[in-house]
């Protein structure tokens, strides 16, 4: 009996074992693609039915091929289950249909698992790790975020039968130009047990935590601590917060993405509500965190007076950075990212998904000037590698575009934050940051967030740069203007 029983045990860890190093990824893998390629067929609108069905057919042969291979290993692994059923048969007087045979065979294939999950302990991935997921994880995330009508059906689901929150309880949105310390406030927020924020665990399915969460609770993984693919010392986990709410945003009214640029737009009053409907899925599918939303968002500008007046209830919280050192960091991503989307065209693709233009070789340049709308015809398109790109002038540019009109559109409900001042005595900056937002901050906390943040030393303005005529002296008055601001500032925190 017992020879019966090793027998069983084997035969489950070597189905397994097959199945593993089989090809059997790289068929889902595919299959999930060809699902996702027919799904953008036949909900992309514009198309001509000749446009239509030169997309489908592709994708509905490539679904086809991947199934029958999938059939033809299945009925192969159950022809080798038959076999040794015989073989078992033939030996020990028993096949293998019984209770006590499943038993062991299932044991077998829980060992084999374990066995390579301890010989594979890797860290669990956060987006910054694009370069390492899996073809079923690359697969997944096409599935889930590559084609707009999957996101919002998801949203359908989990909003079903909830009814639109008339107020939220003062929710906080950090948002500015990109490497100006938006991570880093984001962080020092949510670690205060106050808010609910979005988090890599919601990926691939920004838009349904509730729903996926639930899948997710049986095989939670882990949260381990690693430098995010910036290579700027900031470490991140699968529960570090992170700008996904602007999926929302893609997959309702994209018309503010440009190919070459993202333009202001001004979404409709069922698209506000419709977002309020979506924080309190993102606020209930969590109990364990408080009901106080928060986000991360440097595309906020691109809606920034419509926020305020839509959502009355909202903080937004923006820091800003010297220009030309913010400059220097934003030309110097932009290089890293060209380089690793060169090299890695999933993170390229990810980055799109998620509207994450900021730089890179699918960077896209904010344009605030008018609505999305309303604008004059698209100037010709500049290619990825656009040698205007790589200059520092065009990144002062920005930081102008941006702080600008963030400056000028903004009301006490708007706290700027200086970084330079955050970095170099943060106590000071950080109490007033956390008392005008209602929230407790002890002296110990304190003096932790000031030890993590002195780490954080600006680098020196490069003074030898050339930069356009006047460009370099229109963004330091800024500067100055919103550094002076902060010093005359009364805003009281709420009551």
């Amino acid at each position: 009996m017992l020879g019966y029983w090793l027998f069983s045990f084997c035969l489950g860890f070597v189905i397994t074992g097959v199945l593993f190093w089989l090809p059997i990824a790289t068929m889902v893998s595919r299959l999930l693609l060809h699902c996702a390629d027919g799904l953008h067929a036949v909900s992309t609108p514009g198309l001509s039915d000749q446009q239509r069905e030169k997309k489908l057919r592709p994708a509905a042969f490539g679904m086809l091929a991947e199934s029958l291979l999938l059939a033809l290993v299945l009925v192969g692994v159950g022809v080798f289950y038959a076999a040794s059923s015989m073989t078992s048969a033939t030996l020990f007087d028993y096949d293998l249909y019984s209770f006590a045979a499943t038993l062991f065979i299932l044991l077998g294939s829980i060992a084999f698992v374990v066995i390579i999950r301890l010989l594979n302990r890797s860290s669990a991935l956060t987006d910054e790790d694009t370069a390492n997921y899996s073809e079923i994880d690359q697969a997944l995330h096409a599935v889930a975020l590559d084609n707009p009508l999957v996101p919002r059906t998801l949203l359908w689901f989990q909003c079903l039968g909830r009814r639109t929150p008339s107020s939220l309880e003062h929710p906080v949105w950090v948002a500015g130009l990109a490497r100006s310390g938006t991570t880093l406030i984001s962080e020092l927020l949510y670690e205060s047990e106050q808010f609910r924020c979005l988090t890599y665990r919601d990926m691939p399915f920004p838009l349904s935590p509730g729903l996926w969460m639930g899948m997710n609770r049986f095989g939670s993984r882990s949260a381990d601590v690693r430098e995010r693919a910036h290579r700027d010392g900031m470490f991140v986990s699968l529960d570090s917060p992170e700008a996904l709410e602007e999926v929302f945003w893609r997959v309702h009214c994209p018309e503010y993405i440009g190919r070459d640029r993202l333009s202001r737009h001004e979404p409709s009053d069922s698209h506000w509500n419709r977002f309020r409907d979506y924080i309190d899925a993102v606020l209930t599918a969590d109990r364990q965190r408080p009901r106080r939303y928060l986000a991360k968002n440097n595309n906020l500008a691109v809606r920034f007076d419509g926020l305020l007046g839509a959502i009355p209830e909202a903080t937004v919280v923006v820091p800003f950075r010297d220009p030309i050192r913010q400059a220097g960091s934003l030309l110097r991503q932009h290089r890293h990212w060209c380089k690793r989307h060169g090299e890695d065209v999933f993170s390229k693709r990810y980055m799109t998904w998620l509207v994450h233009h900021e730089f890179g070789s699918d960077h896209r340049p904010y344009d605030l000037r008018l609505p999305a709308k309303t604008m004059d015809p698209a100037p010709p398109y500049s290619p990825p590698d656009s040698v205007l790109w790589f200059e520092l002038t065009h990144w002062v540019e920005q930081w102008i575009e941006v702080y600008r009109y963030l400056f000028e559109n903004g009301n006490d409900r708007v706290l700027f934050v200086n970084y330079e001042s955050l970095c170099s005595d943060p106590s000071p900056t950080l109490q007033s940051l956390f008392t005008k937002l209602d929230i407790d901050l002890p002296e110990s906390t304190l003096q932790g967030h000031e030890a993590r943040i002195k780490k954080f030393k600006p680098r020196e303005s490069d003074t030898a740069v050339e930069i356009s005529t006047g460009i370099r002296e229109e963004a330091i008055d800024l500067y100055e203007q919103m550094t002076r601001s902060l010093a005359t500032s009364t805003a009281a925190p709420r009551s």
